[in-house]
């Protein structure tokens, strides 16, 4: 029990380590995945110069058939992320199940009343002479 600060802060660290990992790590894998799909102009930003995505009013005011490309690109690159990650968690279920199982330590011995057994111990009916022995 007096370990239980320091186990609880240590997972709460490596949850927020791992989340940040994970969402670098995907979210490279999407820009990536979706990058790969658009025409090579219309990776350049929402036409405002500025690098990165396109909002909502820019997507609107695209052609149809830009507007559908960026739609399919982003479509894909949601559900490579996904299947990824799905391969990832698949992955970790089995290797959760290899771990071996380590039970827990059980309670302590409950403390003895005076005159009772030990646990283990004979009762003192059992310690005597053997029935029929005539003493």
């Amino acid at each position: 029990m007096r370990d239980m600060g320091v186990a609880s802060s240590g997972i709460q660290l490596f949850r927020t380590i791992g989340g940040s990992l994970g969402v670098a790590v995907f979210g490279s894998l999407f820009a990536r995945a979706t990058q790969t799909r658009l025409p090579p102009a219309a990776g350049a930003g929402s036409g405002t110069g500025e690098p990165g995505g396109i909002d909502a009013t820019a997507l609107a005011a695209l052609p149809a058939h830009a507007r559908d490309t960026y739609l399919h690109a982003v479509a894909t690159g949601t559900q490579h992320i996904f299947a990824l990650a799905a391969a990832l968690c698949a992955l970790a279920l089995l290797a959760a199940l290899c771990v071996k199982e380590v039970p827990l330590r059980g309670r302590p011995p409950a403390p003895r009343k005076p005159g009772e057994p030990a646990r283990g111990e004979p009762e003192e009916a059992e310690q005597g002479a053997p029935a029929g022995s005539g003493t």
